[in-house]
Parts: structure tokens; C-alpha cells; sequence
């Protein structure tokens, strides 16, 4: 999905899976099913999970981030499609297939910077996948990029 646009936003605009905060969930699954559901308007079952990934840290260049981010992996029915989007964060939604992000794929390299202060920058060289319009770089791909393996493996 691509987020809305927002100012103070360190991830508007960016192409990501859904996702965010437990509000008073009791598990993290019950979060990336809410969250899908507001999101993108798909239902989710608890029967529907295949399984997790590895537990991440929302930015992972800064030791210091307190965030983590938990993948949930669902199958899904192929003709799923996302219904209503959450217009206050999505702009648009697609399935990306998984070919895409192989191994040997189209993937370029860029330099993307880090303000850590009005006063200190430090730039990292990240890869980048294109899918049509979609930018999908970042933690998004390091996300996809196990989904990958483990598919593959």
C-alpha cells in the first residue's frame, strides 16, 4: 500500500504493508488483523496465519529506536482484494508478486539520508525494487526479502 502524504510523517508517502500500534490488543496478531482490516479493508482469520518473521526494529541504522515491528504472514484467498482503504493513511493498494523481489531482480541501488539533527546527516546505500509505480525499498523489502526466502526455502 502507499501511505497518505502528511508532514511530521517519517514514512509518508512510502510504499509499506500494513501495519501499526496495538491499541489495546492482547496479541500482535490481533493488531495486524485490525490493522489490515482498517486499512485496506480485508478480513483476516487467526486460521488464516501461516506464520511470523523475525522480529524487527523500526530503524534499524539507530540502536536507539524503541519501536519493533512484527510480521504476520496470512493466506489469503487469490481473488482478495482490497476493499475500502482508510483514506486518513492509504492513498492506494496492490498485491506485489514475490517474483519480483528474487534474487537477480531488478533492483538498483541509491544513496538515502538520515537526519539525525537539523545539524547531522549520515547517509546509507540502500536497494530499491520497482513494481509499476511502487517505490519498495527499506524495511518493507528487508520484510519481503525474508518472506522470500522463507518461501523459497
Amino acid at each position: 500500500m502507499r501511505r497518505v502524504e502528511r508532514e511530521g510523517d517519517r514514512w509518508s508517502g512510502d510504499v509499506a504493508c500494513p501495519g501499526g500500534f496495538a491499541h489495546g490488543d492482547e496479541e500482535l496478531l490481533d493488531t495486524a488483523i485490525r490493522e489490515t482490516q482498517e486499512e485496506l479493508g480485508i478480513t483476516l482469520r487467526p486460521d488464516q496465519l501461516l506464520g511470523r518473521l523475525s522480529l524487527r526494529p523500526s530503524r534499524p541504522w539507530n540502536r536507539l529506536s524503541r519501536f519493533q515491528i512484527a510480521p504476520f504472514v496470512f493466506g489469503v484467498a487469490g481473488d482478495c482484494e482490497p476493499g475500502a482503504l482508510e483514506a486518513t493513511e492509504v492513498v492506494s493498494a496492490r498485491w506485489v508478486p514475490l517474483s519480483v523481489l528474487a534474487p537477480g531482480g531488478a533492483r538498483e541501488r541509491f544513496w538515502w539520508v538520515w537526519r539525525v539533527s537539523p545539524w547531522l546527516s549520515l547517509p546509507f546505500r540502500v536497494s530499491r525494487v520497482w513494481f509499476e509505480d511502487y517505490d519498495v525499498w527499506g524495511l518493507t523489502l528487508a520484510v519481503l526479502d525474508e518472506l522470500g526466502r522463507v518461501r523459497r526455502g
